[in-house]
């Protein structure tokens, strides 16, 4: 009896497993029929339907704008979107390279920076039902000042040679190149070179690099893809390649310019030389010095070229591989003079002062002349000077005046207008005229006349042998690269003048 009902039981859910079976096939036939149907009716009727492709935009007429010497910069991005209407069988082959969006620079809007979209058709035209639209209609564009810089190419390297090798000298090609773009970018340049990897090198090579731009601190300066342009947008290189060592070169220059010009340094294209020589003398040397005997600048007026040999100045052993000639060039610049009026009321501080005594300088007003370079004496200023004249122990009389003065740093003093300090009782005059600290006005007295007279006489009989005692100015010298030049300059030293009175 339980094995009837067991029976009974697994052939009613055989049952219903078989109907919910044959529902879902029921099911997937009505899709697939409902699929076929749609097919059907779309490829019958073949209905009209609007599709969209993003297209880049095509900047043309740009000379009006490089004719004004000016640039651009599209704002907001440089895509828009174009709509269009096709037959659904058709749109499978209308594609974003149908469409040609440009913006013509000739109808810029100069007040908004506005350019107006257009679209052309490329291909497929007769498929398009109607023309195509575009979002948005207008680009917009900053202008900015073009400016053409040429710049020198400097090189470097990065990596590793082989062991035993050295980099020799990098030659590149051309030697300048021309840096377009807008000024607020050029003007951030302040040089232009390559970067050439010689990892695992041992022999010469050569080959090409795109310029890199690098700001005054010698960082690279990265643009994006609106930076300047070069020409050419490649710089060729070829590489020298040395089995042995680089040595430096260390100018020693000695000897002074002419009175009125300075030394301001040495200078040469070849900062290094490669040697070849045994191992154990090479280890030991890191620089060649050229000395003082042959790089002079004695009584120089203008700049002196100098080519020297360095290979005489190798130890035995050691031998220049390549060419050992250098020219130096030793750079000699005229100095500018300037000179600075100061009186008692302005620049002039005094010390030792004693009441009852009025102090005056005859002449009123000394002239304190400093010679150095341009641009060291455009940022000096009378307080710079720091003049100081100390009255102590000056009683009532005329004294030579003694005027000390610092130099400021790269300067030195040219000349002080000699000048008598003349010192009286605070009283009152015989025409009633007071006599304070700016001197005497319109005293009658007669001896107070005759002193002024006395002391007038003396500064000018002095003046003319002053300028010798308050020194001419001559040029020194100065080491770059290392070098120990002695400099003709007074750097915050006190100046003590004395006038003949």
């Amino acid at each position: 009896m339980k094995e009837r009902t067991r029976n009974s039981r697994l052939n009613k859910q055989s049952g219903q497993s078989s109907e919910k079976k044959g529902r879902m096939m029921l099911r997937l036939v009505s899709v697939l029929i409902g699929l076929v149907i749609w097919l059907t009716v779309v490829n019958i009727s073949n209905p009209e339907v609007t599709r969209t492709r993003t297209v880049p935009v095509t900047v043309v007429n740009t000379e009006v704008l490089t004719a004004a010497g000016k640039c651009y910069t599209i704002q907001g991005g440089d895509t828009v979107t174009v709509s269009y209407q096709v037959r659904s069988r058709d749109a499978y082959r209308i594609e974003a390279d149908t469409f040609r969006a440009v913006a013509d620079l000739a109808n810029l809007y100069s007040v908004t920076g506005s350019v107006p979209v257009t679209v052309e058709v490329l291909k497929n035209k007769e498929l398009l039902i109607g023309t195509p639209a575009v979002r948005p209609q207008v680009i917009h564009v900053s202008t900015e000042d073009l400016q053409n810089k040429s710049f020198s190419v400097s090189s470097s390297v990065r990596g590793q040679v082989l062991p035993n090798h050295s980099v020799g000298t990098i030659t590149v090609r051309p030697e300048t190149i021309m840096v377009s773009g807008p000024i607020s970018q050029v003007g951030r340049i302040s040089s232009v070179g390559i970067m050439v990897d010689v990892s695992g090198h041992g022999d010469d090579f050569s080959g090409t690099e795109r310029p890199r731009f690098f700001d005054a601190n010698g960082n690279v300066i990265s643009f994006g893809e609106e930076g300047p342009v070069t020409e050419p947008e490649e710089i060729a290189y070829e590489v020298d390649m040395l089995l042995g060592k680089t040595l430096t070169l260390r100018f020693e220059v000695s000897g002074n310019a002419a009175p009125g010009y300075r030394f301001t340094g040495a200078e040469s294209a070849m900062k290094s030389v490669a040697v070849v020589g045994e191992d154990v003398i090479l280890e030991k040397l890191n620089e060649v010095v050229i000395p003082g005997t042959a790089l002079n600048v004695e009584g120089a007026t203008e700049n002196r070229a100098v080519t020297v040999d360095l290979s005489q100045y190798l130890p035995a052993g050691v031998k220049v591989r390549g060419n050992s000639l250098a020219t130096v060039n030793l750079k000699v610049e005229a100095l500018n003079s300037r000179a600075f009026q100061l009186s008692l009321d302005s620049g002039i501080e005094t010390t030792g002062r004693k009441e009852g005594l009025v102090y005056t300088l005859y002449p009123s007003l000394i002239s304190v002349e400093l010679s150095a370079l341009p641009e060291e004496l455009d940022s000096v200023t009378f307080e710079d000077l720091n003049a100081g004249l100390d009255v102590s122990g000056m009683e009532a009389g005329n004294y030579t005046g003694r005027l000390s003065v610092t130099a400021p740093r790269g300067t030195s003093i040219a000349s002080i207008t000699p000048f008598t300090v003349i010192v009286s009782q605070e009283q009152e005059g015989p025409s009633g005229t007071f006599v304070g600290e700016n001197g005497p006005e319109n005293v009658q007295d007669p001896a107070y006349t005759e002193t002024v007279r006395a002391v007038s006489g003396e500064t000018e009989s002095s003046a003319s042998g002053s300028e010798a005692e308050t020194g001419g100015v001559s040029g020194g010298t100065e080491t770059t690269g290392g070098s120990a030049a002695q400099e003709n300059q007074a750097t915050e030293t006190e100046t003590e003048t004395e006038t003949a009175a």
